[in-house]
């Protein structure tokens, strides 16, 4: 799915739990997972790294 990003200039498809957990989980460097994905190896990382903050216990506190 894309969607306008926080500046509303650029499209970016939304992360996916799903995908976040399996890059995270697959031990296979991040930039091969992008390239098999067609993204940015620093969206996904980015991707995974808004999954991590989301899944920790603290993140749902503030």
């Amino acid at each position: 799915m894309l969607t306008r990003g926080a500046t509303g200039r650029n499209l970016t498809r939304s992360p996916s739990p799903r995908l976040s957990r399996q890059a995270r989980s697959s031990g296979r460097p991040v930039w091969r997972i992008a390239a098999e994905l067609g993204v940015n190896h620093e969206t996904l990382r980015q991707w995974i790294k808004t999954a991590e903050k989301a899944a920790r216990p603290e993140a749902a506190r503030t």
